[in-house]
Formats: C-alpha cells, structure tokens, sequence
C-alpha cells in the first residue's frame, strides 16, 4: 500500500489495548457527556516537593557533523534556560527539577533542519527524572538564501522598502501567510541599490514581497486637504504582481541561494480616522490603535500610534486590505484596561469618521473540582485562556491584556478568577498526574467549543472538573522486515473532521524518542485515526489534504477515559 502525499510515507498501525491503573470507578468506553460533573473534594495529601538534580548536557552540530560554536541554546519546560555554546559546540544544564523539555537552538545563517523541526509544543518534549543526566545532540542545518533587487517602473532602485518573506502555514483556521521572523518583522529592509538578502531560511516553500516601510504613519495634509493623495509602495508579490494568488513559489533547499529580482507596484496607500469612547462618553487615555491584517493574503500588524486625547485617531499609509482596528493599552496594560474592535475593509478610498466605544475585559470566576484519589498538586496552578480565532504562530495566543501575577491562579480553596479576558475563549490548567475531563459554564459544556466574554455574566460561574484517570497512547515503528524505525512522526487525527480550533485537543503530532518508540498521555477520550510519516513539517497537521490521507490510510482506534492502548505500527512501502 502506498500514499501518495508530499513524498512520505504512512504507515499502518496494529492495536492492542490494555487497562491502565486507575482510581476505582467504571472505565468509560467513549467520550464523556456534557453536563454537572459528579467530583467530590479534593485530595488532601500533598505530593513530594521537586528535587533540582537533573542534568542535561550535549552538543549542536551542522547537519554535516561539525560542531556550531556560539549557538544560543533554550531549554524550555519546567524551567527556561538559556546557554551559549562553546568552540566546540557543547553546552550544559544542571540543576534541573524532574519533568518534560524540550531544547531548541539557533544561530545567524543556520536553520532547523526540516527532518529535525521541534514543534514548539509538550508533546515533542521528553522527560528527565531526579538524578537524571541527559545527553542531546541540536543539529542545525546552513540556511537558505533569498537575495534580489527591487526597482520602480523606470528601473531605479526601490529604498528603504520593506521586504517580507512568507511561507503558509495550516492551522485550525485554515491556511495563512506567515512571516519568516529570524528577526523583528520589518527588519529586512531595501539598501540604496534596491538590494536585499533575507537568510536563514529553512527548506521549504516561500513568497517574496515588497511593501512600503512606514505603513501606519500619520499623514499630514497639506492645501488639497482630504483629496491630497498619498503614494507609496502597495504589496508587490515577486514577480511583479499585487495578487498574492499570482505570486511565484520560491523553492529553497538547505543552504541554496536564489535569486528574485523584480519591479514594485505604486499605489495610493489609504487612511483610517475615527474617535474612541467609553461607555460613559468620556475620551479614553493611554490607548493606541492597532491593525491587524484579517485576511489570509498577507501577515504582520499596523501600529497606527496613541489616540489623541480628545480620543481621535487617524492611521495613514494603510494598504488595501481587509483588518481587524484594535483599541487598547500598548504593552501589558492594566488590570482596569478598555479595548474596543471592529472589522475592515479598504479598497480604493480612505475609511472615515469610525465611532468605537470601549469596554473593559470580563472578569471570569470559576472552582476546580478533583475527581480522583491522586495526591493534588503542589506549587502554583494558574488557568489560563486562548483565543478560539487561530492566527499563525502558537494555536491560540492568550487572552490576557495584562500582566497579573494572581490572575486565573487556582487559591487553596479550589477557586480562581481571571481578569480582562476579551474575544471568545478556550480555558485550560495543567496539572501533573491530572488532565481536564470537562469546562462547563451555565450547565452548558464549552471545553472544546469556549466561552464568549462579550454575553459572559459574571455573576455565573466557571467549572473545570480535573480527573486523574489519564489515558496513554504509546506504541513503536518496524519496516517491513521487522526491523526497528528509530526516526518518525505519528499523527494522531479524530476520526470525524472537527471546525475550527475545537479540534485542537484531538489533533496532536509525535516525535520518536531516542529509543525508537513514542507515546502520549491525556488523549481525550474519543475515536482515533493514527499514522506516521518518515517527515512533517511543523503545523502540516492541520493540512486539509493531509488530513484525508490520514483518516483514509490510517488505523482507527477508540480510546476511553484510564485506558493504555499500544500501537505496533509497520513502515509500507
């Protein structure tokens, strides 16, 4: 059997279940029902306080097996770390707590190695117990190269222009252009000859464009008043078109240089103007407008500035598009902050005359219950929340609009509250030896579907019922010789499609560890298809082409609350 699909190959699994230890109580075939959850208090007993005894130490390496002096290593988990690596590539960290990380290493002109791609994730990290040490090899592949010119209509060099690489990325929202962020957006900028050269790329697919540098700056008009135009640069895909669905595939292969000359588009750039209010009428303070760009077509933010104080606001050099206007406090804010937003749309004419009123963010209350005999754990606990609409980068960045140490912290009494949460939302906590069975609000399930702060009555109540019943999903990988496969990827899909970014507890993405095997805890209960793939690029799990060659091609399985299910998987051909 074979699949046919971006050149890897799936591979089969066979199944085999067996019970796992767990607290008394039924084992649960299936999913849990929505609806109250029948938990009683909360263990007393307190688990062991952590050890800092662990060690991790290794080396980064070229992909041709030479070390990389003067790398910057992090080691992320239970704690963050970072270290330099020496002359001869090796780095060290000691006094480590037990539990999972996972490292990640970068240097100018390097890139991760496609084979080698860590998603930034749990689930691709591996675990250290006390006493522990660890040795890692990081290899780092030399990256790729895109350099070119860009010139105007009469062939002159296009200066200071804003070049942006992207590459598209899948998510639970679909696919969207993504930035190539060695650096700071915005960072690879046109010199007096046109030229530019972005690096460090990693093998894959790109699409080169040229912008104007200073969108968002306010424009000052002059006699012609409101019918003065503004022009500048509009984005220009290569090879010379405005419509990314025309833009010209780059195709980079690790350390290759390509070249893309080609000519930028003139346009008028358009203004956004209004006034913000509160709730009361009065003018806000300290806030600023932001556009982000809503459509899958482009990426990045405007910083369109502060807002005045009689609370107008004009953004100029804005290029056609479809936004999203954000209204709040730059930086961490405060926990009184007030946001206000609204959708869109500039084709040829400037947006005017836009009246936004502000709101606080909600302040949701909720209790964790824990159902189990485990011990609950010790230190701090902190719920967290995300956003439900998926923009590349992390499924879901959070919601907070400040910083506050206590927000959605889990007090001695099981309660918690967590403060300026804006948009609809996902919760979650983590917690070790537990997993979140269900979040319900008003009786109503949200775990995977989340909660709308804008209808949220916060005389209502948030409940997050914690269970020690984890499931474990492991498994190992032979070719068909029965011969170990030491170096693969598992996928693991619900069986059903799911919208949106509901479906992100039931899609996950597993490296092999050194030993050749892999394995998954807390999977929530439900209906699986599991393959593997000798290759996959970060996030091509969420791919809609990939996933019907999943779900077609690979095993199903049923996973119950408690329960262990290892899966043999063999490599076809």
């Amino acid at each position: 059997m074979k699949l046919s699909l971006c050149g890897v190959c799936l591979l089969s699994a066979t199944l085999s279940a067996a019970p796992q230890t767990a607290a008394p109580g039924p084992q649960q075939p299936g999913p849990t029902q929505p609806g109250p959850a029948q938990a009683g208090p909360p263990p007393q007993n307190r688990a062991v306080p952590e050890r800092a005894t662990a060690r991790i130490r290794g080396q980064v390496l070229s992909d041709a097996g030479t070390p990389i002096r003067e790398a910057d290593i992090t080691l992320s988990g239970q704690q963050v770390r970072e270290f330099r690596s020496d002359e001869n590539g090796r780095f060290e960290f000691d006094r480590l707590p037990a539990g999972r990380y996972y490292l990640s290493a970068s240097k100018a002109g390097f890139a991760t190695p496609v084979q080698t791609v860590a998603i930034s994730s749990p689930l691709v990290s591996f675990p250290v117990a006390d006493g522990e040490e660890l040795v890692r090899t990081v290899t780092l592949a030399r990256g790729g190269v895109i350099r070119g010119r860009v010139v105007d209509e009469f062939g002159e060099p296009v200066v200071d222009a804003e070049m942006r690489v992207e590459r598209y990325v899948y998510g639970p929202g679909g696919r969207r252009l993504a930035q190539h962020s060695t650096i700071a957006p915005g960072g690879w900028i046109t010199n007096d000859r046109g030229e530019y050269r972005v690096y460090s790329l990693q093998p894959g697919e790109f699409i080169v464009s040229v912008r104007s540098r200073q969108f968002g700056a306010p424009v000052t008009m002059g006699a012609a008043g409101a019918k003065e135009r503004a022009e500048g640069w509009v984005p220009t895909y290569f090879p010379g078109t405005t419509r990314v669905g025309e833009a010209q595939i780059l195709r980079v292969g690790a350390g290759q240089q390509i070249t893309a000359d080609f000519t930028a588009v003139p346009g008028r750039l358009l203004r956004v103007s209004g006034t913000v209010r509160r709730v009361n009428g009065a003018p806000p303070s300290g806030l600023n407008v932001y556009l982000g760009v809503e459509t899958s077509n482009s990426s990045g933010q405007i910083n369109g500035g502060a807002i005045a104080a009689d609370g107008s606001f004009t953004v100029g050099n804005v290029p056609p598009g479809d936004f999203v206007l954000r209204i709040r406090q730059p930086g961490a804010g405060s926990p009184d902050g007030e946001v206000a937003s609204m959708r869109i749309s500039l084709s040829t004419e400037d947006v005017t005359g836009l009246q936004l009123t502000t709101r606080r963010g909600a302040t949701i209350r909720g209790r964790v219950a824990w159902d189990g005999m485990s011990a609950r754990p010790t230190g701090t606990l902190r719920v967290s929340t995300r956003s439900t609409e998926w923009s590349p980068g992390p499924v879901g960045e959070s919601t907070f609009t400040y910083i506050d140490p206590d927000s959605g912290t889990v007090r001695e009494d099981d309660t918690f509250q967590l403060n300026g949460i804006t948009g609809k939302v996902l919760f979650s906590l983590g917690a070790a030896a537990w997993t979140i069975r269900s979040i319900s609000y008003d009786g109503k399930d949200v775990t995977d579907t989340g909660l709308d702060t804008a209808s949220f009555d916060e005389n209502k109540r948030i409940e997050i019922v914690m269970t020690d019943r984890i499931s474990d999903v492991s498994g190992t990988v032979r070719d068909t010789q029965r011969r170990p496969v030491m170096d693969f990827v598992v996928v693991l899909l619900s069986q059903q499609p799911m919208e949106g970014i509901s479906a992100a507890r039931f899609t996950r993405l597993l490296r092999s560890d050194r030993n050749g095997a892999f394995s998954l805890r807390a999977l929530p209960p439900g209906d699986y298809v599991a393959a593997a793939l000798e290759t996959l690029e970060s996030g091509r799990e969420w791919d809609p082409a990939m996933q019907k060659a999943v779900r077609s091609a690979g095993q199903r399985f049923t996973i119950g609350e408690g329960q262990a299910q290892t899966l043999n998987l063999e490599l076809l051909r």
